[in-house]
């Protein structure tokens, strides 16, 4: 008697699960159906093997961040090409390439030198914790001037910046990505 009051609560509760026919005393609770449901299995399946395969993805792959190379090696690197771009009203205006050797010895402690037109100067470099944030300051006669470059690719012998330059109020700038070569 209780078995069937079980059953009925259950039945009552829950329509996954139900009594078979003749759920009396002498059938166990273990013998109470659940319903199989196929389409819901596979889902279940699908979803568990998809969720494996993108953890796994990301575990092999990693997040996309950029490789911090100057901060852990430094070195010397050399200008290929600075590639500008001119935006008005935030649509392509015109483009050039400087071929211009600049070329920068970077310490890791934060102090480098930079060598353009036969000059030197030494200036200074700091790369934000994600890597992905490269700021050089100058020292000027009056002032120090800062550039922040976002760093759109670093690999160990290969770096590629870009850097936004406001223009005036008529919504003008300029895009300019300068790829770098470690120097031998």
């Amino acid at each position: 008697m209780r078995l069937k009051k079980v059953a009925a609560f259950w039945k009552k509760r829950s329509p996954m699960l139900h009594c078979p026919k003749n759920c009396g005393q002498d059938k166990q609770i273990s013998s109470i159906d659940f319903p199989k449901n196929d389409h819901y299995l596979r889902f279940m399946k699908t979803l568990s093997a998809t969720l494996l395969f993108v953890a796994l993805l990301l575990t092999m792959v990693g997040c996309g961040s950029v490789e911090k190379i100057l901060p852990k090696q430094g070195g010397k690197w050399n200008t290929v090409s600075t590639a500008y771009t001119r935006f008005v009203n935030n649509a392509a205006d015109s483009s050039w390439v400087d071929s211009q050797v600049l070329s920068y010895v970077f310490d890791k402690t934060g102090s480098a030198t930079l060598t353009e037109n036969g000059g030197t100067h030494t200036i200074t470099w700091y790369m934000n914790p994600d890597g992905d944030l490269m700021t050089i300051c100058e020292n000027t006669v009056s002032s120090q001037v800062c550039d922040q470059y976002l760093v759109l690719d670093s690999s160990k012998d290969s770096q590629r910046w870009k850097q936004t330059i406001l223009g005036s109020a008529n919504g003008s700038y300029i895009e300019k990505t300068v790829t770098l070569a470690r120097a031998n």
